[in-house]
């Protein structure tokens, strides 16, 4: 049942990742078109688009928080390790944990009010200037990124507590020691020099 139930998440993980890596695609593709055409516009053609801005601003923000989910799942965001690096090590997994949990709250709760301003922005049908589009519209990427990133984190989290009940490997030099010793518990059968005795 808890391995269906993982496969489920990681299907539906690996789901919205391919979802946002598409946006982002998509974004960026139409950022660069509309960017030199912006440009072309203004000095060789000396007619500005008036929407080219707003288009672009509200492109690079779906793109900065989407791209911010992505860096959670891949561990490439900047963090400090000074202080958790100075704990001992028994320490430092659990310093993570509670790390891991304070990114996820905080992101949850921007996604939770996030929405209550998607929300009023759907009630009272505010548009853009330039382009008239809804203004839920860009405000929603709010919502999407920070959503994403909380799940990411909480299920980071997760696997951090999860690792801490695991027993550390042993390193080669530990492992051929135990088997020399006869201290070897998957194979009790192996017979040294020390266990042995003469009748």
């Amino acid at each position: 049942m808890h391995k269906a139930r993982k496969g489920v998440f990681a299907v539906v993980g690996k789901a919205i990742r391919k979802i946002e890596e598409a946006i982002i695609i998509v974004l960026m593709a139409e950022a660069l078109v509309v960017g030199v055409w912006q440009v072309a516009a203004r000095y060789a053609f000396h007619a500005p688009l008036p929407w080219s801005e707003e288009m672009l601003r509200f492109s690079f923000e779906w793109i900065t928080f989407l791209a911010a989910s992505i860096g959670v799942s891949e561990k490439a965001h900047v963090s400090v390790s000074v202080v958790v690096d100075a704990l001992p090590k028994a320490l430092r997994g659990l310093a993570n944990f509670v790390a891991l949990l304070i990114s996820a709250a905080f992101c949850g709760a921007v996604a939770v009010y996030g929405f209550e301003l998607v929300k009023v922005q759907m009630e009272t049908v505010q548009l853009s200037p330039a382009m008239e589009i809804p203004m839920w519209i860009p405000y929603l990427a709010v919502v999407a990124g920070s959503a994403t990133m909380a799940l990411r984190f909480a299920g980071l989290a997760k696997e951090t507590i999860v690792s801490l009940d695991r027993p550390e490997p042993a390193s080669p030099a530990a492992e051929k020691n135990r088997r020399v010793l006869g201290h070897d518990s998957r194979n009790p059968s192996l017979c040294t020099s020390h266990n042995l005795h003469v009748d």
